[in-house]
């Protein structure tokens, strides 16, 4: 098996394949899993071959990404975004991490921001990362204790009031 920190190197690097030669899919209308299929390649690239066999699939064991060897041993599993990552990913993502997948993170490509939105999953806490396009680095921003809203990451996301206008007659 994999360790984390070689799962995470692989990851760092695949992300910045993905910024320098695929970044033209997070234009695409509804190319999740165009993203999804171009991360897997750069990932299958990239990984340094554990001594067990491992299939890198996409859409597949809850996740878009997943590296695995098809039976119980889940490597590395991603869940992809081109928005922030909503409540109900972020639950696919610690579902994953309780399944005892090894390295679990959320990618959120923000295609306006100079960074992408990485969340990966421990066992107890969340820790968020800016992976800046324009130095193909990553910085640690906080990290958030699971089952706490408290000290939670805030994204400055507005909630929208939607109300429902009253029917004009004659309309």
């Amino acid at each position: 098996m994999a360790s984390e920190p070689a799962l995470f190197e692989t990851l760092k690097a695949s992300i910045k394949k993905f910024v320098e030669e695929d970044s033209i899919l997070l234009t695409w209308p509804k190319a999740k899993a165009s993203i999804a299929h171009a991360l897997a390649t750069h990932l299958g690239l990239t990984i340094t071959h554990p001594s067990q066999p491992l299939h890198i699939d996409i859409m597949t064991a809850g996740a878009d990404v997943v590296i695995h060897d098809r039976g119980d041993n889940l490597w590395l599993a991603l869940v992809i975004s081109t928005t922030y990552l909503t409540a109900s990913q972020q639950e696919q993502l610690r579902s994953l991490k309780e399944r005892g997948c090894t390295l679990v993170f959320g990618i959120a490509f923000l295609k306006e921001k100079e960074y992408h939105l990485l969340y990966r999953v421990r066992r107890d806490a969340v820790d968020y990362y800016h992976y800046r396009k324009g130095t193909h680095t990553v910085v640690r921003l906080r990290e958030r204790d699971q089952g706490s809203d408290e000290g939670q990451l805030l994204l400055g996301i507005s909630a929208k009031k939607r109300g429902r206008r009253a029917a004009t007659p004659g309309r």
